[in-house]
């Protein structure tokens, strides 16, 4: 706040909800379904993800989804570790000037077990959870 001059040091100090720091713009969305119904995909907006590498989540699936659309601008901040969705594109756009390309990728869906497969499951990792390791 130093650095930002008295006028922003004082009306954070006095006005409550009047800051640099409050940001009325900004929502956090929970699910990717909660975005969606707030924000229809092809109105604009900025979406900032907590996965930079794209592998997984809501963060790929949004991805996939938004792609298709040619207005999408996809941000890299940082350096993606090589083997990542997000350094293929980094390495394919940007270090490589490719104006367009279709690469085939896995994609994972969540699907609920039933519950028979679902405790059968729990079962599993209890009976592998007791068993002792074995020794070096």
């Amino acid at each position: 706040l130093e650095y930002m001059g008295q006028e922003v040091l004082e009306a954070f100090e006095s006005k409550i909800g009047h800051h640099p720091f409050v940001l009325k713009n900004i929502r956090i969305f929970q699910s990717l379904e909660e975005l969606i119904a707030s924000h229809p995909l092809n109105r604009p907006k900025v979406i900032f993800t907590s996965s930079q590498h794209l592998d997984g989540g809501d963060a790929r699936e949004l991805f996939f989804r938004l792609s298709s659309e040619p207005k999408t601008l996809l941000w890299l901040v940082g350096v993606a570790p090589a083997g990542t969705l997000a350094r293929q594109l980094l390495e394919d756009f940007v270090l490589n000037y490719c104006h367009g390309k279709d690469y085939r990728l896995q994609q994972y869906l969540k699907s609920a077990l039933p519950d028979e497969e679902l405790r059968a499951f729990y079962e599993k990792m209890q009976e592998q959870a007791s068993e002792p390791a074995p020794p070096p």
